[in-house]
């Protein structure tokens, strides 16, 4: 074999018997709508974002995020008790949260107080969980 045309005939030639007459057809006709469609503009990718955006943050003041510290029935140990949050983001947001602050916790489905699924985070990080869930734009505020 020659270098140059040949080996790319030969390939052409391959993929021609490989796929059928029908199938190239097909192919064809997809290159030329590739080709004719416009690709979408920074523009529409910016004004879609903007939009969920404001759908999430919407959907997140709706809820009115109460911490506070909490020690009874912890042997002592001081915990910080963040709910209610919307149980879709509740694994999310402990994730962000421990992981901002350092701190282990969990999601708790019937934590004392809170009505919902509450974030429980260990030591007295009151406010620092206030400052975080402002930044995500929760409505938020110290109790107690």
């Amino acid at each position: 074999m020659t270098r140059g045309g040949s080996a790319s005939r030969m390939a052409r030639d391959v993929t021609a018997h490989a796929l059928g007459g029908d199938d190239l057809a097909k192919l064809a006709a997809l290159r030329g709508a590739l080709r004719d469609a416009t690709p979408p503009t920074a523009s529409d990718a910016t004004t879609a974002a903007v939009d969920d955006a404001k759908d999430e943050s919407s959907a997140r003041a709706a809820y009115q995020t109460r911490v506070r510290a909490h020690r009874a029935n912890r042997r002592g140990k001081t915990v910080t008790v963040a709910g209610p949050v919307s149980p879709g983001d509740a694994d999310a947001l402990a994730r962000a949260l421990k992981r901002a602050l350092g701190v282990g916790g969990a999601v708790d489905a019937d934590a004392p107080g809170v009505d919902g699924s509450a974030i429980v985070l260990q030591g007295d990080v009151v406010d620092d969980v206030v400052r975080c869930l402002r930044e995500r734009g929760y409505a938020s505020a110290r109790r107690g």
